[in-house]
């Protein structure tokens, strides 16, 4: 099998992110083929006219299975691994942030049991070669801890979503009067309350915000770092700035609003003990703290947390 190498290819800019696949919008008819001088071809007379001329042969190219349906995979870039870490392979600048976000958690493996991927996977915008960047970047952590998967029974209820079912202060809801995704609050808020959740993660929107705890739009308590006993309400948190461009807050400013960060990061929990919870944001670039909680709570009917069943887990979206 003779080997092609294309070196100019058709043009993608000014198209979006969202919405129509980029690659739908590729006039196929009106596309270009432009040879490195290099470059060599296989064709038959009746391709390439009449009297041609063979000027070089690549080397073969052999499969494992021959005989079995190919399906090839194009990829542009200096080499097959490239990712987003000098944003060279990066679509649009869509996902600035997604190669800090990882090698942070890689870095803090050690105190990590459990990771919850919440948010949108990969963002691969029609070029399927971002899937296999997208599992080479995850590998270190998937092969070493659980990913995506729920953790041993603890005193504190969580609720994990993609799309904001309770508060968020996104310019996109703003926009829409709601300040969350429409019914979801107003369908879930008894829910909570009845049986006392105390922290709701959501991803979708790409920056991160924390609540008061929180019911019917008034604080339950007044307190911003530590929080003890049973909360009365929920501690509502938009944890959607993993990797991807960040989305604007709304200029309104709500009571309910405790600490909003317009930066890339991930979410940590930490249980120390059957009656303790540290809640942490770290940012992406340096790995620091930037905002944290704690929550006490004594449930008689739990099992004491031991040193094997103590979880860190970390959220990313």
């Amino acid at each position: 099998m003779a080997e092609k190498r294309v070196a100019n290819g058709p043009s993608l800019q000014g198209v979006t992110c969202h919405g129509e696949q980029p690659l739908s919008r590729i006039a196929i008819h009106n596309t270009v083929l432009a040879l490195d001088i290099h470059a060599s071809i296989k064709a038959t007379p009746s391709v390439l006219g009449v009297n041609p001329k063979l000027v070089a042969v690549s080397k073969i190219v052999a499969f494992a299975n021959p005989n079995a349906p190919v399906y090839p995979r194009l990829a542009q870039g200096k080499m097959w691994n490239e990712d987003e870490a000098d944003g060279s392979n990066e679509y649009n600048k869509f996902q600035p942030g997604s190669r800090n976000t990882t090698n942070q958690l890689i870095n803090d493996l050690k105190n990590i049991d459990i990771v919850f991927h919440i948010g949108d996977i990969c963002y691969a915008n029609g070029y399927i070669s971002q899937w296999d960047q997208f599992t080479s970047q995850i590998e270190p952590i998937a092969s070493t801890v659980p990913y995506m998967l729920a953790r041993q029974k603890q005193p504190w209820l969580i609720f994990l979503a993609h799309r904001v079912l309770g508060y968020s202060s996104g310019s996109s809801y703003a926009d829409q009067g709601s300040l969350a995704e429409p019914m979801g609050r107003e369908s879930l808020q008894k829910l909570w309350q009845n049986y006392k959740v105390d922290i709701a993660i959501f991803s979708h929107v790409h920056n991160y915000e924390r609540t008061c705890p929180i019911y019917q739009n008034i604080c339950t308590h007044n307190e911003k770092r530590s929080y003890k006993g049973a909360l009365n309400g929920t501690i509502h948190v938009a944890a959607g700035r993993a990797g991807a461009s960040l989305s604007n807050f709304t200029p309104i400013q709500t009571k309910w609003s405790i600490f909003r960060d317009y930066d890339h990061g991930f979410v940590k929990l930490t249980t120390f003990d059957h009656s303790n919870l540290l809640f942490e944001y770290k940012k992406s670039r340096d790995g620091k703290v930037y905002d944290s909680f704690r929550i006490s709570r004594d449930y008689r009917d739990i099992l004491p947390c031991t040193i094997d069943s103590c979880l860190s887990i970390t959220l990313a979206s």
